[in-house]
């Protein structure tokens, strides 16, 4: 599950990691009624990019994933150490870079639900 920052802590404590059940935040039923039947179901990641009221629940096991990664061009790591660069002979700066070219896409999205929260 894919929510935004704000709901975080909520989503985990409902349906996050079956070891929360195990310390004392999360009671066997809470005042609402819920059994926590989902818990430990879910993997929950927050993130800035995902809006306030919205969340996002990917399939993992559904075949096809829902997005795609596209490789143009693998890492390639480089750097300075041990070579006759000045920074690393005279200063002992070590520098370290690395380049490549992939993006996700849109792929299977029917192994995906989108609810926002109202």
């Amino acid at each position: 599950m894919v929510c935004g920052t704000a709901h975080e802590f909520i989503f985990k404590n409902l349906i996050g990691s079956a070891n929360l059940a195990s310390t004392h935040l999360i009671p066997g039923t809470d005042v609402s009624g819920g059994t926590g039947k989902f818990r430990g179901m879910f993997d929950v990641i927050a993130t800035p990019y995902c809006t306030a009221n919205r969340y996002y629940i990917f399939c993992v096991d559904g075949g096809t994933k829902a997005v795609a990664l596209l490789k143009n061009k693998d890492w390639e790591f480089k750097t300075n150490i041990g070579t006759d660069s000045d920074l690393w002979n005279y200063e002992q700066t070590a520098l370290f870079t690395a380049y490549a070219r992939f993006e996700y896409v849109p792929w299977n999205w029917k192994v995906t639900i989108s609810d926002e929260l109202t």
